[in-house]
């Protein structure tokens, strides 16, 4: 291809996007513009709701019954090593109690959440081989205890776009 090809046809690709925006087409706007999924939505929205430093898992929607019977007792095994000092093992103060069709256990302290916990995605399968909350944290969201990789929001707004270009689609600290 000589030179003038290649601008005949770089000038002719340029020309159909002009084209595409004169005759109606839709164009995207710009890279987080809305995209179509390759399957129908089932949800509108997801609220991912991440208390660091809120209240604890035992206390809310991960009932531990060991630490009930383990109350006040040292933990097990060899020493765990933490940023702080780690102290014996306390059982939540709060009763649970199996909720709706799903059975899933919800604390006392969230009687409304406890009826509608069918509509809820609870995930206690979460665990890390570092005490640490940081390298926790990031393992969480991003798949790796180092920081400087994408988060799962980050994708999903990469892939599907925000429904505003002039708010993000996800936010993190």
């Amino acid at each position: 291809m000589n030179r003038r090809e290649l601008l005949c046809l770089m000038g002719a690709g340029f020309g159909s996007v002009g084209l595409a925006g004169l005759l109606g087409a839709p164009a995207r706007r710009g890279p987080l513009s809305l995209r179509t999924s390759h399957f129908p939505p089932r949800a509108k929205h997801v609220i991912f709701l991440f208390l660091n430093g809120g209240l604890s898992q035992v206390d809310s929607f991960d009932p531990k019954p060991g630490l009930d019977r383990h109350d006040g007792k040292p933990l097990p095994g060899p020493k765990v090593k933490t940023d702080s000092a780690v102290g014996n093992l306390l059982k939540s103060p709060f009763r649970f109690r199996h909720c709706r069709q799903s059975g899933i256990e919800v604390s006392e302290i969230f009687p409304k959440a406890g009826d509608s916990i069918d509509d809820f995605c609870v995930i206690r399968s979460m665990h890390s081989d570092n005490g640490n909350h940081v390298p926790s944290l990031y393992l969480m969201s991003c798949g790796h205890q180092l920081p400087g990789h994408p988060s799962l929001g980050s994708w999903v707004t990469y892939g599907l776009g925000s429904e505003n270009e002039n708010l993000p689609g996800w936010v993190e600290r």
